[in-house]
């Protein structure tokens, strides 16, 4: 089969990643370049453009890179930040003289498999890593296959805590409170840094799941007063049936603290509310290519 423009268009996303990995198996970087020409121009992205730039510089056509980029110059002035434009330029640098690589340049390449914001489109372009001087240090992705759910009462306490924490920082530029399932912790990253497996501790939970938590622990009296009490949409019977209406952590305390003394109660619900949203985080699949 021919790979070209009108044959991708016909693919499913799902073909297309089956198809690159054929590709790289092969080692058959010239189809390497046109899928991932293809990708920046229909998807657009950081990793399309660095994937574009590092092909071209294997295969050592940098004229073809430049006319290629000149002619698509209105994409990249649309939500490509500065470090997105450094990290195709080492990658170009780095195609260009693969595998005879410096120390400095496996250093970067070290770093940058070490991240899970580039892990994953470097553990695509480095399907032949092994012509290499050494090994690259890279994050083990099998990490990611494990489905945390022993989570102790204070983590929880500490989640919930975070929400909290992260709506008052807003978008000031500050680092967020994130949960990395690498590590099953939290840490501290800019919204800007955080990658695959990372997630900002944020909507803590939809409102119809909050509802159906509170009906289910202390009645559904207490459920419909919590629910009219942090309804925002006008409608209570509407908003307690709609998990696309994120209650925020703060509100959920300021509403549980009116309705009950009990402060054990409290934390026992901050509890349950953070164990929801880690049990979500950590349903989700990844499929490498």
């Amino acid at each position: 089969m021919e790979i070209n423009e009108r044959s991708l268009k016909e693919m499913s996303v799902s073909a297309q990643f089956q198809l690159r990995r054929q590709c790289a198996e092969n080692r058959d970087i010239e189809s390497l370049l046109t899928i991932a020409k293809f990708n920046f121009l229909t998807y657009g992205g950081p990793g399309t453009l660095s994937s574009v730039c590092y092909y071209y510089g294997r295969l050592h056509r940098e004229k073809e890179l430049h006319d290629f980029l000149a002619n698509n110059s209105g994409l990249l002035h649309f939500g490509y930040p500065s470090y997105c434009m450094e990290l195709a330029q080492n990658l170009f640098n780095i195609g260009l003289r693969f595998p005879y690589l410096s120390d400095e340049e496996m250093s970067y390449l070290d770093q940058r498999y070490c991240d899970p914001k580039t892990f994953e489109l470097f553990d695509i372009i480095m399907f032949d890593s092994d012509l290499l001087s050494r090994p690259i240090r890279r994050l083990d992705k099998n990490l990611l296959k494990v489905k945390h759910s022993n989570f102790s009462i204070e983590f929880l306490s500490q989640v919930f805590n975070c929400f909290i924490a992260n709506e008052e920082l807003g978008d000031r530029g500050s680092k967020l409170y994130v949960y990395s399932r690498w590590v099953n912790d939290i840490i501290r990253k800019g919204d800007e840094d955080v990658g695959l497996g990372e997630f900002i501790i944020t909507s803590p939970i939809g409102a119809k799941d909050f509802f159906n938590l509170i009906k289910d622990e202390f009645g559904e009296d207490y459920a419909e007063k919590l629910n009219k009490d942090l309804t925002f949409i006008g409608d209570p019977e509407s908003f307690k049936t709609d998990n696309s209406c994120k209650i925020n952590a703060e509100a959920i305390k300021d509403s549980m603290n009116k309705y009950f003394d009990d402060s054990s109660r409290v934390e026992d619900i901050e509890s349950a509310v953070a164990l929801i949203w880690l049990n979500k985080i950590n349903s989700i699949d990844y499929k490498f290519y």
